[in-house]
């Protein structure tokens, strides 16, 4: 398609955005024309006081798309995700909600249509507010891969017009250059256009920055950005970690995340538990609560390996020589323990020489019978533990 390539983040930037732009927005058009002929769209909205003057009131420029008066029929190919994903929440009422409700994100298990609705909604926002034009690979891949999950089952409606998964897989297949950087400006710039009006003027936008790769053992942190009020400094905002379905509110007293506050998270020693997706809130005080993009965190960085084990003996003594180290850009070992037949050594009776974290051999000395048994050596970094054993006097 294009001769000047752009780097793997901004092609999957591109992917993303053309995939907001035409597709997701597919299915959403079957569903709807599934439920409510176009020719009948006036008679529901007028019936519907949400949408006329309620929580979810058209905005004037959603009036003159679909709000339009007998003979004139709207075209459902006109609407974007988010007016379409409003019709279809306040008139589809034989289309039931995920069991979280609408405008939550939906738990893994839940596989309704309403919760990959709910899915699309959150797809299209994940990247609203970023300003930056790249995605990057290790965060696309997992956010694509979800998108292929959902429109795999969307694939298998019996409503469906369009062919979802083709049309995803065409994206997938493109290649982008330098001469569409004006194309993805315009829709850039229509997007924010949309955001503006969307959004109440007293309603904040909150977005979360920071590094989604850090090396284990580091300090990760995220930054929070409160938009859209003049009054921004009595938002209450709460971080929030999830893993899988389970979400949690972080104690920003805790240990682990010393020195935070609500408008910056600290994790200190990032280790493998520390490996989730992490958000900020702001509790309004009304029916839904606003939630940040997600940031998921990765750490970096291998366990430790053994390099060298060598067992030299005599009738004085039994020495272990060993060495260990880590890959490139892996952090560094910061405890070494000695264990006999699974407990810690007793060092207070000088049988033992060396075994510490500077050390590079264990001695044991007068190895007599009651010498005799399992001993291992297990070295620790921030990703994890490796052991070794030797046995000693079982012949």
């Amino acid at each position: 398609m294009s001769s000047n390539r752009l780097s793997i983040a901004e092609q999957n930037f591109f992917r993303f955005v053309k995939a907001c732009v035409e597709l997701i927005k597919l299915p959403l058009i079957d569903i709807l024309t599934d439920q409510i002929d176009p020719g009948d769209l006036f008679n529901q909205i007028d019936s519907c006081d949400d949408l006329l003057t309620g929580e979810y009131k058209l905005l004037p420029f959603q009036r003159t798309l679909c709000y339009l008066p007998p003979p004139d029929v709207p075209d459902y190919k006109l609407f974007d995700v988010t007016l379409l994903y409003k019709l279809i929440i306040n008139l589809c009422s034989s289309l039931n909600p995920p069991t979280k409700g609408w405008f939550k994100k939906p738990t893994r298990k839940d596989k309704s249509i309403g919760a990959d609705i709910e899915r699309l909604r959150l797809l299209k926002n994940s990247y609203s507010h970023d300003d930056s034009a790249e995605f990057p690979d290790i965060e696309f891949q997992k956010v694509w891969k979800d998108l292929k999950y959902v429109i795999k089952r969307f694939q298998k409606g019996t409503w469906r017009t369009y062919d979802y998964e083709g049309e995803l897989e065409k994206i997938e297949r493109l290649k982008f250059g330098y001469e569409d950087w004006d194309q993805c400006k315009l829709f850039l710039k229509a997007t924010l256009n949309l955001w503006e009006q969307l959004n109440h003027k007293d309603e904040p936008e909150i977005l979360i920055k920071g590094e989604n790769n850090v090396l284990f053992g580091d300090k990760a942190r995220f930054d929070v950005e409160i938009k859209k009020t003049d009054n921004n400094s009595n938002w209450a905002v709460t971080w929030q970690k999830t893993t899988g379905d389970v979400s949690k509110i972080l104690r920003t007293s805790d240990e682990k995340y010393k020195e935070s506050t609500n408008r910056r998270l600290f994790i200190w020693s990032v280790c493998k538990e520390d490996e989730a997706e992490y958000h900020a809130v702001i509790y309004t005080g009304e029916k839904s609560s606003i939630f940040s993009n997600s940031i998921h965190l990765h750490g970096l960085g291998d366990m430790p390996f053994f390099s060298v084990w060598d067992i030299k003996t005599d009738k004085k003594e039994l020495t272990i020589n060993y060495e260990y180290g880590v890959t490139q850009s892996s952090p560094q070992v910061f405890e070494v323990k000695w264990a006999k037949n699974g407990k810690p050594l007793n060092w207070e009776n000088n049988r033992y020489l060396g075994g510490s974290l500077n050390d590079k051999y264990l001695t044991i000395t007068s190895p007599t019978s009651d010498g005799k048994g399992t001993y291992s050596c297990t070295v620790t970094n921030a990703v994890g533990s490796v052991s070794k054993d030797f046995t000693f006097g079982n012949n």
